[in-house]
């Protein structure tokens, strides 16, 4: 059975509620992966999730890893990253999913661009801030270099409204575009397997209609054949 393991879109929210000089302090679990989870376990994937807690061990080692609002420190704190470092991309492919804690992120609290996770993923990021707002929304547009049956399902997805700006690194080649230009979808040479980054999310708030989308398992899927090519 092919296997994936998924990180990210969780942790621990703190809200402040305040009503003039009285305020109540609240914490809550966030915990966001369900829908990809689903997705993936519907098409028949083997579905690791990892929450955040002690680091991992022993640590799982899936044909594919699957990060999403996972911030470098998290990562590097729960052991994730030192496996990354290990497994990718010899062992193990690599799917990056965009969002405010992914790639460079909001106010740079992603932390990609540090080298030890640069090294890992098919883009060139920023320094600082790379989270781009589209209120008016974007849609995908495949490239000449997108697999077929690939583009037609982009060409059906829900619109963005926003992404991770970024550009591709080296010999990695960009599979989507959104329809102003910038890159969506870029992958890795493989060797023997690849890198993979979609840079916006397809989870809310930048993709409030993606877990609706009829055709989100089959691109989960097909992002995990970019990851993982056979043959």
């Amino acid at each position: 059975m092919a296997t994936i393991a998924i990180a990210g879109e969780s942790g621990e929210i703190t809200e402040i509620i305040q009503i003039g000089p009285a305020h109540l302090v609240r914490h809550r679990t966030w915990y966001g992966l369900d829908p990809l989870v689903q997705a993936l376990a519907g098409r028949g994937f083997e579905v690791t999730t990892i929450r955040p807690g002690p680091v991992l061990d022993p640590a799982p080692h899936p044909d594919v890893w699957m990060i999403s609002d996972l911030p470098l420190i998290s990562a590097a704190a729960l052991g994730i990253l030192d496996v990354l470092a290990a497994d990718v991309p010899g062992r193990s492919g690599l799917i990056a999913i965009g969002g405010a804690f992914s790639f460079a992120g909001l106010n740079a609290a992603g932390g990609w661009q540090d080298p030890r996770g640069a090294s890992l993923l098919p883009v060139a990021m920023r320094p600082f801030a790379d989270d781009t707002e589209r209120p008016a929304g974007v849609r995908l547009i495949p490239t000449p270099e997108c697999p077929e049956e690939l583009g037609r399902l982009l060409t059906e997805a829900p619109p963005f409204f926003g992404y991770n700006l970024v550009e591709p690194l080296g010999t990695a080649t960009v599979l989507a575009e959104f329809d102003d230009g910038a890159p969506a979808l870029i992958a890795s040479r493989a060797n023997p397997n690849r890198s993979i980054a979609f840079t916006s999310d397809l989870l809310p708030h930048w993709a409030p209609d993606a877990v609706r989308w009829n055709g989100l398992p089959a691109f989960l899927h097909a992002l995990y054949d970019l990851a993982r090519p056979t043959g």
